[in-house]
């Protein structure tokens, strides 16, 4: 592969094609991961050294419906008050265009590209209210989508579990999409429900790509909670009966059977009105917190439940010892039902707590991967193995997801390494449109990773998660070196 100024400008073929099975050195396009939230991970350490020691090579944030820009004035005091709490990041902009142009401003370790989540533009026009928007706010909601299409947002994001887009009725959705539509951008939707009602949700995101004709990336397809893993079935034929009356429908997913989010994501969507200090403020209230309390224990899978959620991060330092450990486990050393210490330590952290959830089936998660409109994606920040953001104990996928499905999922047979490499690789570049990334091709942007087929294997766990992986030879960001042999060399990437 001959390299010039950072483009491939000839590839040579010097034998035939190796057997898929055969040990040796790989080299394939770097990967493109196509769920993160490295929105302000890489402002907060630009190096990115998580992602760039599995070759990872690019990030597409903003998922989820949290993209870190556009934000009003008001969202940006709060957020800023949670950023500084924590990492001491200031939040200085205000639109898509600003945001980018304070992240061009210096290269990080991998490529960043965003969408521009709706809970960002909706809670910066909105508040965060449980009612329709008005015409005039429709009006603004567009402007700011369109502003952000314009900065360079390659895409358009639903957190339709997350307030304030769990308010959201169809009907506005559908209009929200119509935007990404028209703009030939695509729509990534976490769903409103990922367990009981996971059909139902399915359906519903199915019905506004039917209504909006958008492109439509169903985000960590699952189906979550024992008695749900039966309705995998029923996901597929409902992708797959859209897919065949001409949608265009993917999805993304990590190799991991344990999902991670707030804690908060327990609470019923109706405690979310008004912000996080309104959340505060009812769970602080007695008739408030029995009404979310009773919610709660009606909501979840059983009482087996508590025993599957585990306590990832805090920002206490008096509570930094639950880290790592099940709620349950906490709750019965202090005397107390996981749902009575759930609400009073959301009380306490001021609802800022990480969960990593139990939930899921490995069975299921083989089939999910197989299908041919699954991506990989890792759902996780571009961390460090040091610094600020290596604390708690952040989901394994952080540091392991695109090693792991190599060596757990087409070592074991479960897909073959080229199936493999194109979910990494050329599938998320064309499914947000990226021209030049995603393939070893003459004119392509040199972003190559150079693995040992034998040796690639993730070494990050639930309780050590800060482990490198192990078999990432060589990583090139636009054709410069940036990592070798577990070491990082050099800065290259950027916004594109």
């Amino acid at each position: 592969v001959i390299v010039e100024d950072g483009l491939i400008v000839d590839v040579i073929k010097q034998a035939d094609s190796v057997d898929e099975k055969s040990s040796g050195l790989r080299l394939v396009p770097g990967f493109i991961d196509i769920h993160t939230h490295s929105d302000n991970d890489l402002l907060i350490d630009p190096r990115g050294e998580g992602k760039l020691a599995q070759g990872v090579t690019t990030d597409i944030g903003g998922n989820c419906g949290s993209s870190a820009a556009p934000v009003s004035d008001a969202l940006k005091d709060e957020r800023s008050q949670q950023l500084f709490r924590q990492y001491g990041l200031e939040v200085s902009w205000n639109s898509m265009n600003e945001y980018l142009t304070l992240m061009s401003q210096e290269k990080r370790g991998i490529n960043f590209a965003p969408l521009v989540g709706y809970n960002s533009v909706r809670a910066s026009v909105m508040g965060v209210v449980d009612r329709p928007p008005t015409i005039n706010e429709m009006k603004e909601i567009s402007r700011y989508i369109e502003e952000s299409f314009q900065a360079g947002a390659v895409g358009l994001s639903f957190g339709m579990i997350y307030p304030p887009v769990c308010f959201a009725k169809e009907a506005e959705l559908v209009e929200v999409a119509k935007i990404a539509q028209k703009a030939g951008k695509p729509v990534t939707a976490h769903i409103r429900n990922e367990g009981q009602r996971v059909e139902e949700a399915v359906k519903e995101i199915i019905h506004i790509a039917q209504k909006s004709r958008a492109s439509l990336q169903i985000s960590h397809l699952k189906t979550a909670g024992k008695k749900n893993w039966n309705k995998l079935d029923a996901l597929f034929c409902m992708i797959e009966e859209g897919i065949a009356e001409g949608l265009d429908i993917q999805c993304d997913r990590y190799p991991y059977i344990a999902a991670k989010t707030g804690l908060m994501g327990i609470l019923p969507p109706w405690s979310y009105e008004g912000g996080r200090n309104a959340t505060v403020e009812r769970l602080q209230n007695k008739t408030e917190r029995k009404k979310t309390r009773d919610w709660i224990l009606n909501d979840i899978y059983g009482e087996e439940y508590w025993g599957t959620v585990m306590i990832s991060h805090l920002s206490l330092e008096k509570n930094k010892s639950f880290e790592g450990k099940r709620l349950q486990e906490v709750a019965e050393s202090f005397s107390k039902e996981p749902v009575d210490f759930l609400l009073d330590l959301l009380l306490e952290e001021k609802t800022m707590v990480d969960g990593v959830f139990f939930s899921m089936n490995e069975d299921n998660l083989k089939r999910i991967l197989q299908k041919e409109y699954v991506m990989i994606g890792s759902d996780a920040g571009a961390r460090g193995f040091d610094g600020a953001l290596a604390v708690g104990r952040p989901h394994p996928r952080s540091y392991g997801s695109f090693p792991r499905t190599i060596a757990q999922y087409v070592k074991k047979g479960v897909l073959s390494e080229a199936e493999a490499i194109k979910k990494m690789t050329s599938q998320p570049a064309k499914k947000v449109g990226m021209k030049n990334r995603g393939l070893i091709q003459k004119g392509y942007v040199a972003d190559l990773v150079l693995y040992d087929f034998d040796k690639i294997q993730d070494k990050a766990d639930f309780l050590n998660p800060f482990q490198k992986p192990e078999g990432i030879h060589e990583v090139y960001v636009g054709g410069r070196l940036a990592y070798k042999n577990n070491a990082l060399i050099s800065l290259n990437g950027g916004v594109i």
